[in-house]
């Protein structure tokens, strides 16, 4: 596995590229790639782009490496559908995947007045995760 990441003015672009010297085809499951990004606050941060996206609710997901899940954290998982907003406010508790999501959306934070395109490649799913407003 070889990992390029490229600065070009104000992109960042990271590529994981995987050579399969092998016979057989590569099978790749339970693999994510995560990234985190800090915003003004929840009422001022906006996802475009996800619209008509299938998606389901899930708990939220906890990586490895040791981001703590608190006690209140709701368990919430089922729920499915099609994301209906094209400009979905993250001021409310979101924990879901959407399926078959598009190439790439955008994270608009109105706060610090800047945004962040997320695109994908050989990925159909996308995470997306918000703890909401605390009020």
């Amino acid at each position: 596995m070889k990992q390029i990441i490229s600065l070009r003015g104000d992109t960042l672009t990271i590529e994981n590229c995987v050579t399969n010297k092998g016979v057989s085809p590569i099978v790749l499951e339970g693999c994510s790639l995560v990234s985190y990004l800090t915003v003004s606050t929840p009422e001022a941060t906006f996802a475009v782009g996800l619209e008509g996206s299938d998606l389901f609710e899930t708990k939220r997901f906890l990586p490895r490496f040791g981001v703590v899940q608190s006690e209140e954290e709701e368990e919430k998982s089922g729920l499915s559908g099609e994301e209906e907003n094209n400009y979905k406010q993250l001021n409310e508790k979101v924990s879901r995947v959407y399926t078959c999501a598009p190439r790439s959306f955008t994270i608009i934070d109105r706060g610090r007045r800047n945004s962040v395109v997320s695109g994908t490649e050989g990925f159909e799913e996308v995470y997306m995760y918000s703890p909401g407003s605390k009020l």
